[in-house]
């Protein structure tokens, strides 16, 4: 059943609205009753859009709900009905997503009784109804930015008696009920109590907030406020004997490990695990050697006191030989003094330590928490934050001893006793090359072979000299590099590296307080659907591989190529604009992602990526594809030769770039350090440049880690689909699961500060300004930001220092390259007295494995496979959290299909060819987009033959008289075997 009225353009509401007005101002469209089971049923009503109603608009939901309860539910309460609960159907963007499948169902308020069972009578229309009403209120404004589709009421009963004298009232005889219970007209503090306990516990939920800005917001640095008001005070009483502001203290850490095979005594209980497998699988990896700690050592690094290798705290197993003649305790031993003793330096500084290790995230940390979860378990509360395989920080509380107790008076808060962080998230190089840049002078790290550690070495009194000699200058190094980065970091920025996890937030912090202006330069964080568009725009690097071996060749780097586009272009600005169908519009007047169909032909270099449907693999092809792009992209290739018809999207206003201050200030503070000397800070200012993009689109779906009991597991596996559950003892279990922001189960919750149209703009505007010199003739091979050239490039273009420009790599002429596949290469380079220096890189295979003799052999015969056999010694076996040796065999051979190979007389390979997609792809790339009807019925409404032949008019291609051209027959035959609609449909079209 229907019911539809006209929708006027100006609503009236109000307290004194008469509900009639009101009602004629809705529509509402298949309102009807469905029985599900025997003790629950629905009611069900739909809005008609788009455009639909917003999600706060509280007297239409009202109205609309009270029409069901007296149209539905109160004409069948013979049928022992009990309980509802009211529905809101939201569509979490305006548009774009309107499938039902895709809209969110979220309750207004806990359960409702229809009985009084004191009473023992129904309750009347008019008390429920006030409790809808109040419902309604509390939630105001939570879901301003939804649309909404539709509402329900679930209604459930002890059993369903059927009765079939039920008599269901008429449109016009509800509303007529409706309004005789003038409910609009009441007093709103009768319906609802904003000093009620439930308002106020409603109001301090920070899900209840609706003031969150939809745009990264600018910040007010804390430091700077303090640095200030000392200096007023300095300036104003010479003789003020106040410390300025100084960055917290921090520790450095390291630790020292020995190949083991694993502790015997520990035996696994076949009944431990989740599933049944989980035992079995644990029992044959403790089999292979893994690594035990037998020394740690930290120290505290203040920021305004010189270090010393004097205040390194250690801890090693040769202490405890004597109290512990087995070395598996004495490696117990050893870490957990390592931690007490870091425990009781918190105490005496009253602080929480951060403790970095310079690769917790893919070694120490799971050393480290592996040896808390099995050996802390009842004196530490443990928190792992672990994304992608990565730990990003362990946590680490004192255990609430009093948890699960009745006495409310003895429970406790946790009290974070430490924090263990990865100094390699915010400086991404090795220790050896950050003590080469930053504090030479010391000596850099020392050498030792760590497999001729062993038992018997260890209790050596010379063998353990010199291993704590390493180690202490190991902890020293990463003291001294910590010091001087925070210092840094502080003098110039006011910032303490200890707030942040990785160099990403740092520098989306540093651009966000001292360089971003958020109302000049505003960026919105889009809707769901806005950000799952953009970012099937937002693509990586161009790396391709053109010829296969070159002669007397030049290998030029771009200065900073990411950031050099940051400056001088437009960028998205405003809200994000959808447009269903911008078939009439010209592509040079909208700024945007948009989706298109693009054909490439003679093109032997394309510029356009996509990703192939069927490889999964991101290529630049030939011919006719479908995709979704950055305007100025398709802008660009339309200027090179390729033919484009846009179809949807979203527009944005153009808008200066935001990051030109934040990239023009930290390049000149680079250049200055660099031209004084100072390494340190034009280190720091080249991470700050170049970590700043990939920030603004953080990856909505990543892996992410959960620690639990066994009960806690079982409960969980039920409800989130989890990748694996790693068992560490009876009753601790890590779990492992993929988290996505885009699960229409729950609230979208976009990541924080995030852009991802800035990202993919940043991209697209790299691969312009690159095409130019990857289209030469002369290229050979590019990567991201290189290209490698058989001529030199203009003086003009090159420069050492100026940002965009390039620079010339590896001094001089390369005198033969080779060049397999993307990140596959040797270049050799000739030097004096006819010597010649090599540079191999292989993806995937460790430096130094591959032999040079194999490019040579690649090229002569494509087919040629080389076998290369190494061991890790350092392999993270992530689903035990344990460090294992293991032995590795790779094949090399050409592994790349972004190109294909071009072969002389002599089957020799010499060149590449662009890979050409056909109707088979393309037809593929249209089945996965949800817009593609638009193209299709544009090209119809153009084209009367392509519409006959939809309709099965005609079957067979257009033959040679017709002025159809090949783009056309294209499409007609790949949309035609695709039969996306149905034939009546299209006729219609």
């Amino acid at each position: 059943m229907n019911t539809n009225f006209t929708r006027r353009s100006s609503r009236i509401y109000g307290k004194s609205t008469a509900l009639t007005e009101l009602m004629i101002n809705v529509q509402f469209e298949n309102s009807f009753f469905q029985s599900n089971n025997s003790v629950k049923s629905s009611v069900e009503l739909h809005f008609r859009g788009p455009p639909y109603p917003t999600g706060m608009e509280n007297d239409l939901i009202f109205i609309a709900i009270l029409f069901m309860l007296k149209k539905h539910v109160y004409s069948r309460m013979t049928n022992g009905w009990t309980s509802i609960v009211p529905v809101m159907k939201l569509i979490t963007g305006k548009s774009f997503r309107t499938e039902k499948e895709d809209v969110v169902y979220t309750a207004l308020c806990p359960s409702i009784h229809l009985y009084d069972l004191g009473e023992k009578k129904i309750i009347p229309i008019h008390d429920i109804a006030l409790l809808i009403y109040r419902a309604i209120s509390i939630q105001k404004d939570k879901y301003q930015s939804h649309s909404l589709y539709g509402l329900a009421i679930n209604v459930f009963s002890d059993s369903l008696n059927e009765d079939e004298t039920v008599v269901i009232p008429t449109d016009n005889e509800v509303f007529h009920e409706i309004g005789k219970l003038r409910l609009l007209e009441e007093i709103p503090s009768s319906i609802i109590d904003k000093n009620s306990d439930e308002y106020m516990e409603d109001k301090k939920d920070k899900k209840y907030n609706p003031k969150l800005p939809d745009y990264i917001t600018s910040l007010k640095n804390p430091n700077r406020k303090m640095m200030d008001e000392y200096l007023k005070k300095k300036e104003a009483n010479p003789q003020y004997k106040g410390k300025p502001p100084l960055p917290s203290v921090i520790f450095a850490a390291d630790m020292e490990t020995i190949q083991l095979e694993a502790d015997p005594r520990i035996q696994i209980d076949e009944s431990v695990g989740t599933f049944p497998n989980q035992n079995k699988r644990k029992r044959e990896k403790q089999k292979s050697p893994r690594h035990y700690a037998y020394a740690a050592s930290w120290m505290a690094v203040k920021p305004d006191k010189k270090l010393s290798k004097a205040d390194i705290l250690h801890s090693f197993s040769h202490e405890y030989r004597f109290t512990d003649p087995d070395f598996y305790d004495q490696s117990e031993r050893v870490l957990s003094s390592f931690i007490h003793s870091l425990v009781r330096e918190g105490k005496k500084l009253r602080m929480t330590p951060i403790v970095y290790f310079h690769n917790l995230s893919k070694f120490d940390g799971f050393v480290v928490a592996e040896h808390l979860f099995t050996k802390h378990n009842d004196e530490y509360d443990v928190i792992l934050q672990c994304r992608n395989n990565t730990i990003y920080e362990i946590s680490v509380y004192k255990k609430n001893q009093f948890r699960g107790k009745q006495d409310s008076l003895k429970r406790k808060e946790k009290r974070l006793l430490l924090r263990f962080r990865c100094s390699l998230l915010i400086l991404p190089d090795s220790l050896e090359n950050l003590a080469k840049q930053i504090c030479p002078e010391l000596g850099g790290k020392e050498e030792m072979d760590h497999q001729s550690v062993t038992l018997d070495s260890l209790n050596e009194e010379e063998k353990y000299i010199q291993y704590r000699r390493y180690l202490s200058q190991d902890v020293f190094l990463l003291g001294v590099i910590l010091q001087s980065v925070q210092k840094y970091y502080w003098d110039e920025f006011l910032i303490d590296i200890s707030t942040k996890k990785t160099i990403a937030s740092l520098s989306l912090g540093i651009f966000r307080m001292e360089y971003y202006d958020d109302i000049k330069h505003r960026m919105y964080v889009p809707n769901e659907n806005a950000d799952k568009f953009i970012r099937s725009a937002y693509f990586g690097g161009h790396s391709d591989v053109y010829k296969p071996k070159g002669e007397n060749l030049y290998v030029y780097d771009v200065n900073s190529l990411y950031p050099s586009v940051m400056v001088g272009n437009k960028y998205p600005g405003g809200r994000p604009v959808w447009h269903s169908d911008l078939t009439e519009h010209k592509l040079e007047d909208i700024f945007g992602f948009v989706q298109a169909l693009v054909k490439c032909d003679g093109i032997n270099k394309p510029f356009l990526p996509s990703k192939h449907p069927v490889e999964d693999t991101l290529i630049f092809p030939e011919g006719t594809f479908f995709g979704t792009y950055f305007t100025e992209d398709l802008k660009y290739a339309k200027s090179i030769g390729y033919e484009v018809i846009i179809t949807c999207g979203y527009l944005f206003d153009r808008m200066d770039s935001p990051f030109d201050a934040f990239v023009n200030a930290l390049y000149k503070k680079r250049m200055k350090a660099k031209a004084a000397g100072n390494t340190v800070a034009a280190y720091i200012c080249k991470l700050l440049l170049n970590s700043l993009y990939g920030r603004l689109a953080i990856s909505t779906e990543c892996d992410q880690t959960i620690v639990l009991n066994k009960e806690q597991t079982e409960a969980f596996v039920r409800q989130t689909p989890t990748k694996d559950v790693m068992v560490l003892t009876a009753d601790i279990n890590i779990i492992s699961y993929i988290e996505s922001m885009y699960d229409t189960k729950r609230k979208w919750k976009p990541p924080v500060n995030t852009c991802p149209q800035m990202s993919a703009a940043i991209t697209g505007y790299s691969r312009i300004k690159m095409y130019p010199y990857i289209s030469r003739d002369d290229c050979y091979y590019t990567d991201t930001d290189s290209v490698v050239l058989s001529n030199p490039l203009p003086e003009e273009e090159v420069s050492e220092t100026e940002l965009g420009k390039f620079k010339l790599e590896h001094g001089g002429v390369i005198t033969i390259g080779y060049f397999v596949s993307p990140k596959c290469y040797l270049l050799r380079q000739t030097k004096k007295d006819n010597k010649f220096c090599e540079i191999v890189k292989f993806k995937g295979v460790p430096k130094g494995l591959v032999p040079p003799l194999f490019f040579d052999k690649m090229i002569k015969n494509i087919e040629h496979i080389d076998e290369v056999t190494y061991t890790n010694y350092f392999r993270v076996d992530y689903k035990f959290m344990t460090v294992n040796m293991r032995k590795s065999h790779v094949s090399l051979r050409m592994n790349s299909k972004k190109r294909k190979a071009v072969f002389d007389s002599n089957n020799q390979w010499i060149d590449t060819k662009p890979v050409q997609f056909d109707k088979n792809t393309m037809r593929a790339q249209l089945a996965r987009s949800r817009n593609s009807e638009v193209l299709i019925l544009s090209l119809l409404s153009r084209d009367k033959r392509l519409k006959k032949a939809f309709n099965g008019k005609k079957e067979s291609p257009p033959s040679d008289d017709e002025s159809d051209s090949d783009w056309d027959y294209c499409w007609w035959a790949c949309c035609h075997e695709s039969h996306f609609y149905s034939r009546e449909v299209l006729s219609g079209s």
